[in-house]
C-alpha cells in the first residue's frame, strides 16, 4: 500500500533539530515496518525545499544553500 509523505514529515526526517524530528522518525519506521511504500508528490518536494531554505535564511545561513538562478 502507498502512503503520501507530507511536508511536515519530510522536513522532520531531513532536519535532525526540527521540532517534529522524533515523531517523524517514529512514523517513518512504523510505516516501513507495516510495508507501506512512500510516495513523494512534486508539490511536497518543492514545499520541503522552500521550508528548509527559508529556515536557513532566517538563521543567516543562506550562503550554505546553492544558488539555482545564475
Amino acid at each position: 500500500m502507498d502512503v503520501v509523505i507530507d511536508t511536515s514529515v519530510l522536513v522532520g526526517l531531513l532536519v535532525p533539530n526540527d521540532h517534529w524530528y522524533k515523531q517523524a522518525v517514529k512514523l517513518w519506521e512504523a510505516a516501513k515496518a507495516q510495508g507501506y511504500v512512500p510516495v513523494y508528490l512534486d508539490c511536497v518536494i518543492a514545499e520541503t525545499i522552500s521550508v528548509i531554505v527559508r529556515r536557513l535564511e532566517e538563521k543567516g545561513l543562506s550562503m550554505e544553500t546553492p544558488s539555482v538562478i545564475q
